[in-house]
């Protein structure tokens, strides 16, 4: 088995080991240990991943941790395995490997160039004067774009208030760790069946195979290309978390600023 560049730990082996047990066909092989990862709810074994030491892999379970792992080393060695997208993804890859499946290519995805929304303007239509408020933009410099299935529609000169954020600016990772989708309601699941993960990111990653993109963290297959997969998936293409505090009451609310329609576009890198 060609595993020179696989990354060999007890989980990798065993895991594609014991999924695919008497296959011999790659295509066979690549289903077999892609079904404990599947959102698909005919499949018996959806998200079911786990470690060698028995414990289900997550997706943003933790959501504002700063433990969450970004790594396959961090995802393996943590006393929980709850991950982010990079590790879900080095994840797969790496059993893929040891079982001598080619490597796939990663795709990366992030705002393509500058917003084309124009957050002054916008800023002055939905506020007024911006001299009457103090503005605290979190993370800053950092744009987060939105998954499905977000509902913006009810948004004002691209403000979108976020009724459901109640942290403290110190909060680790943002506001963003406690939004949920459509405002207060469930979205789409993550892996290891987490009823409610991030769902606004600065950055995501897949893996792509032939003309096949797996999206690990939500469990996704599909034979979309890049473009498709876009629009199936993500909400906006970029935006701005923030609060607007007006200065002459202290009174403060928050805020998804979208930056970048999806029918803008995104930018993705295929490594």
């Amino acid at each position: 088995i060609p595993i020179s560049s696989a990354d060999v730990y007890q989980t990798t082996i065993h895991f594609g080991c014991s999924e695919a047990n008497n296959l011999s066909v790659n295509s066979e092989i690549e289903a077999a240990i892609w079904a404990p990862f599947s959102n698909d709810t005919d499949n018996p074994k959806r998200f079911s991943a786990k470690r060698f030491d028995g414990e289900t892999i997550t997706y943003y379970n933790e959501k504002c941790s700063r433990t969450t792992c970004g790594n396959l080393r961090e995802l393996l060695a943590a006393p929980l395995p709850d991950s982010q997208c990079g590790g879900l993804v080095e994840l797969q890859n790496a059993i893929l490997t040891t079982q001598g499946i080619p490597e796939y290519s990663k795709i990366e995805w992030e705002l393509k160039g500058n917003f084309t929304n124009d957050f002054e303007m916008d800023f002055e239509k939905e506020f007024g004067n911006k001299e009457d408020y103090m503005i605290i933009r979190f993370n800053q410099g950092t744009n987060f774009f939105a998954v499905q299935n977000w509902d913006f529609s009810t948004a004002s000169n691209h403000f979108y208030e976020l009724t459901s954020v109640n942290l403290p600016v110190s909060a680790p990772n943002g506001p963003q760790c406690t939004l949920q989708w459509i405002n207060g309601s469930d979205g789409v699941e993550g892996q290891g069946k987490v009823a409610n993960p991030l769902s606004m990111h600065k950055n995501h990653v897949n893996l792509k195979s032939g003309n096949k993109i797996y999206d690990p963290s939500y469990g996704i297959e599909t034979t979309m290309n890049e473009l498709n997969f876009e629009n199936s998936n993500f909400a906006t293409a970029g935006g701005i978390i923030l609060a607007v505090v007006e200065k002459s009451t202290n009174a403060s609310k928050f805020y998804y600023w979208i930056g970048t329609e999806n029918s803008a576009g995104m930018d993705f890198i295929i490594d």
